[in-house]
């Protein structure tokens, strides 16, 4: 008898020394709950943490075997050397006819006999556009070009690795025009007349839905 008196005082003991820790709060612990006096949850390092409740039974704190605790129901933390997810990549300028309009975009020039050579980056862009002769669902961007010379347009496109499929381009004479003044799907490459002292609008876009991180389309364009 005088055994089980003694497992019983000695119960009390042990919460009370836990309870009474006075160490820095962690957020490595993973709880349980609803908090239940002396139960175990899993420490960081796996060993068994005890549940220490306060007045209200919804409440508690684990108290592992290295002295850390957590407050039950706060989220966890990850580890000190753990790298943190980038954040969501924010839209390019063009990837709307707004940004073009309010000047974000800038206007480039083509004329005859000098190639214009410009970038852009599809982060963050999204399904804005429709061309009028292929199916394109993917992340799309808009470059206004202002043409110097009456002729022919010829534009090349070339992708980096991270885009998915061959670039579909296509050449509207207003921004959000529905109809194209002239597009290709498969060759990455176009060629339509123009007329002088005018902007058009060239979309880059594709039939892939996504890209990897890091999709950049280069293009060309000159007058012949």
């Amino acid at each position: 008898m005088s055994r089980v008196w003694s497992i019983l005082f000695a119960i009390p003991l042990i919460v009370a020394c836990a309870s009474s820790t006075d160490t820095g709060e962690t957020t490595t612990p993973t709880l349980v709950a609803p908090c239940t006096e002396g139960s175990t949850c899993t420490c960081a390092d796996r060993s068994q943490g005890i549940l220490n409740c306060q007045s209200d039974t919804s409440e508690g704190m684990c108290t592992c075997p290295d002295g850390s605790k957590t407050r039950l129901g706060e989220r966890e933390s990850p580890p000190p050397d753990a790298v943190p997810p980038a954040p969501p990549a924010s839209a390019p300028d063009g990837d709307t006819c707004a940004a073009a309009s309010l000047g974000k975009v800038p206007i480039r020039d083509v004329t005859r006999g000098a190639e214009t050579i410009f970038s852009a980056e599809l982060d963050g862009a999204t399904d804005t556009f429709r061309s009028s002769c292929v199916r394109a669902e993917g992340p799309d961007i808009i470059q206004p070009l202002r043409i110097k010379t009456t002729g022919t347009l010829v534009v090349a496109v070339e992708a980096t690795a991270a885009f998915v499929g061959t670039p579909v381009i296509y050449l509207k004479a207003t921004c959000n025009d529905t109809r194209d003044v002239g597009c290709n799907a498969t060759q990455g490459r176009i060629r339509v007349p123009v007329e002088a002292d005018r902007t058009y609008f060239l979309h880059v876009d594709s039939v892939a839905k996504a890209h990897a991180q890091g999709a950049r389309v280069t293009l060309r364009a000159e007058i012949e």
